[in-house]
């Protein structure tokens, strides 16, 4: 677990994890730049990464898929929801909903 977004950009390149759950708030600069630096590395450009996040106006799935969010997922989080999520985006079955 990460508090900012440098610290998540550390631990996916020591750690190579399945799936990242990111959330888009971040203290020291935004989850869809984190995401874009992700996708400008080879090795991650098909890592799976939910975008989580509280922002739900119109328009805010889409920038965070446009970034290179794999799924997106507003706050509240359905704990269901996010588990089917999860499975299905490390499985690559995941098609977007």
């Amino acid at each position: 677990m990460a508090g900012d977004g440098r610290s998540a950009l550390e631990i996916v390149n020591a750690h190579s994890p399945d799936a990242v759950l990111l959330d888009i708030r971040l203290p020291d600069m935004s989850g869809l730049e984190v995401l874009r630096i992700l996708r400008s590395k080879p090795d991650q450009r098909l890592l799976p990464v939910i975008a989580v996040t509280a922002l739900s106006m119109q328009g805010d799935r889409e920038r965070c898929m446009e970034a290179g969010a794999t799924a997106y997922l507003a706050k509240p989080v359905d704990l269901d929801e996010l588990r089917d999520m999860v499975k299905a985006v490390v499985a690559g079955s995941w098609q977007g909903r």
